[in-house]
């Protein structure tokens, strides 16, 4: 009888040892299921970045920032330029040339300021002035004059057509005619 309960007992050791091992390779796969699901998140979150960044970019003019010519390949109309840059909204500086033509071509800062106002372009009398006086400096040929203390003139010779919008909408939903 003795050697069935050594040999029952070389049984018993032998299956606590199988089932040490086994639970010990279960938790081994556990850490590694966790490992490989942790992984999976972080692609799928990559993954969504860019998406987004893929979207964002087929969305962009072309020669807008560092995006040039994707524009081409995706169909959207060319981004409006004004002396060799790209134009992302309406600028202070074409509003103020548009309401001067409107104004009949020669006005003074705070008329040209208070139809801005009526036409729904809250602009301050010094971002008007600011406005023509930086397009007064332009080289070689400024498209607007100073004519007195405070007036304005368009050029002769410059077509306040220069200064209308291209019909390629803005990035931030501006561009309402004034």
């Amino acid at each position: 009888m003795a050697s069935t309960e050594i040999e029952w007992s070389d049984v018993l050791l032998k299956a606590a040892a199988d089932r040490d091992a086994a639970n010990s390779e279960v938790e081994r796969l556990r850490a590694e299921a966790a490992r490989i699901n942790a992984a999976l998140a972080n692609a799928e979150q990559a993954a969504d970045r860019m998406e987004a960044t893929y979207s964002w970019l087929t969305s962009v003019p072309s020669g807008h920032g560092q995006n040039r010519g994707l524009g081409a390949h995706t169909g959207i109309a060319a981004q409006a330029q004004r002396f060799g840059k790209p134009i992302p909204e309406t600028a202070n500086t074409d509003l103020c040339v548009r309401a001067l033509a409107k104004l009949g071509g020669r006005a003074k800062t705070v008329p040209i300021r208070e139809y801005l106002a009526r036409q729904g372009h809250e602009l301050t009398q010094e971002q008007v002035r600011g406005s023509l006086k930086y397009l007064s400096k332009k080289k070689p040929n400024p498209p607007v004059l100073i004519v007195g203390i405070g007036e304005w003139a368009i050029a002769p010779g410059f077509a306040a057509a220069h200064f209308e919008q291209s019909g390629v909408p803005a990035l931030n939903g501006a561009g309402r005619d004034i």
